[in-house]
């Protein structure tokens, strides 16, 4: 009877912890906001990964106006250190800086994908080389398109999908 109340009492506590990190639930006026913001972060690796400094400014200008029109105040709050990052991409900026804000930014767009449900189609790379991460759609293109070494734009993996 100990034994089974002991199996009982670590289901439950089992059964508890998986309900606590399952990921939280937005409505879909923020889900699809969210989107937008995987979208334009999409734009801007695809900018970083062809190396064009205009189009990474503009993509870094619509991302950070997305954010900050974000009508869930907790998702708004969870992004703005990343958001404050972002916005110090510049054509002038040294490479290795504008690469270290995206990649700031990508980590914490990885954690908001992966803690709340907004979408399927996309994972978390990495390049052991320059030991950076970024989000991609995986839907679009699952080949690595590593948008911090041009050089080497296949070096990576995927780590995790979202």
């Amino acid at each position: 009877m100990a034994k089974l109340i002991s199996a009982f009492i670590l289901i439950i506590t089992i059964s508890f912890i998986s309900q606590a990190e399952s990921a939280e639930k937005l409505d879909k006026k923020v889900i699809d906001q969210m989107k937008t913001v995987l979208q334009l972060n999409e734009e801007l690796h695809q900018a970083f990964f062809k190396n064009d400094n205009n189009l990474m400014e503009k993509k870094v200008s619509e991302i950070s106006q997305a954010i900050t029109s974000l009508s869930s105040k907790v998702i708004k709050d969870k992004l703005e250190k990343s958001r404050q990052q972002l916005i110090q991409i510049k054509t002038g900026r040294a490479q290795e800086e504008n690469n270290q804000a995206y990649h700031q930014f990508s980590m914490a767009l990885g954690h908001i994908v992966r803690n709340y449900e907004i979408s399927k189609d996309y994972a978390l790379y990495s390049c052991p080389m320059v030991k950076k991460k970024w989000l991609q759609n995986i839907k679009n293109n699952s080949m690595v398109q590593n948008p911090y070494a041009a050089s080497m734009p296949g070096c990576g993996e995927k780590e995790e999908d979202l």
